[in-house]
């Protein structure tokens, strides 16, 4: 494990090929600097392989400080916009690529509102599949599927 920005963790999966992004913590310096690592990581991504990410936000209230950090784009792979042209970039440079995304929340009442409000959240980008989960063992089953596919 290791950390990239105050509060947020980073853990790798099956090869490297699956980034676990564990929330602790939130605010607006760590959400900057854990948008640097995931845009970083891309940098050094597999060109022949689909982004995988988890952002575990079943930490107490992180869901709701992620919501409220992000403009309510819970569902969208990039944290900040800085970042989002980054990402953006890096989908025209590899057409053939697509982003996965699974988030992960918590069964309590802050988990419920993040959830009710992903519900009502509309992807920007067709290459972008995100997927709730309501514990890391089932997003990283979720994501045993992508990278064996």
């Amino acid at each position: 494990m290791e950390k990239v920005a105050a509060g947020i963790s980073r853990e790798w999966y099956f090869d490297r090929r699956v980034a676990v992004y564990t929330a602790q913590s939130l605010n607006p310096h760590s959400l900057i600097d854990w948008s640097k690592a995931v845009v970083e990581s891309l940098a050094s991504w597999p060109t022949n392989a689909d982004y995988i990410a988890i952002h575990d936000l079943s930490g107490t209230g992180m869901s709701l400080q992620f919501l409220m950090l992000t403009s309510y784009n819970i569902l969208n792979p990039w944290l900040t916009l800085n970042s989002e042209q980054h990402i953006r970039d890096w989908m025209a440079k590899h057409p053939h690529l697509n982003i996965h995304l699974g988030v992960v929340v918590s069964g309590s009442l802050s988990g419920q509102i993040t959830r009710r409000r992903a519900q009502t959240s509309v992807l920007e980008h067709e290459r972008v599949v995100s997927r709730l989960f309501l514990d890391r063992d089932s997003a990283l089953d979720w994501t045993s599927h992508l990278v064996t596919s």
